[in-house]
């Protein structure tokens, strides 16, 4: 996984990216943890994506604390209402994070965790059909060129780290 994404000519190669609303973001400084979803439902968690958006997924996937592999995904820029000069409903979806917080992790150190289970995907997280794991054939698919391409939008830039 690392030599794969080492071997693309981005500056943004080697991190994860997990951003979050502004007052989840102060939650997971002073607690130093960023939990998925699921546990945050019994929490203070203001959720940052639209609803309507996040009721049409697996939920298995809320069991999972999940990061990009870069910034500015399709996703982050629905759910701050960026890129786009249209009206905050976009995609028949509601944004709610217009001021996100972004936390810059280096991939090695967290793979440098004893024990760590971690899974990545070969698409957004957001179709049910989308495959994630950490198997030598998952590895095998992921697209490590279409990460990292900026002069095609909707090639790949979704793929995710899950924890």
């Amino acid at each position: 996984l690392i030599a794969g994404l080492e071997a693309q000519n981005s500056k943004w190669a080697g991190c994860l990216y997990h951003y979050t609303h502004l007052e989840n973001a102060v939650s997971i400084l002073r607690d130093q943890t960023i939990k998925s979803r699921h546990l945050c439902q019994t929490t203070n968690f203001k959720d940052s994506s639209a609803y309507d958006f996040m009721s049409e997924i697996d939920d298995q996937v809320n069991h999972y604390v999940r990061f990009y592999f870069r910034p500015l995904t399709s996703t982050q820029l629905n759910n701050e209402n960026l890129g786009s000069n249209k009206s905050k409903k976009r995609h028949n979806y509601t944004p709610m994070c217009p001021i996100p917080i972004f936390f810059r992790i280096n991939l090695r150190t967290i793979l440098n965790i004893p024990d760590l289970k971690w899974k990545v995907s070969i698409d957004n997280m957001s179709s049910k059909k989308t495959e994630y794991d950490c198997t030598i054939d998952i590895i095998k698919r992921f697209d490590f060129c279409g990460l990292f391409n900026d002069s095609d939008t909707n090639r790949c830039k979704e793929l995710e780290f899950l924890i």
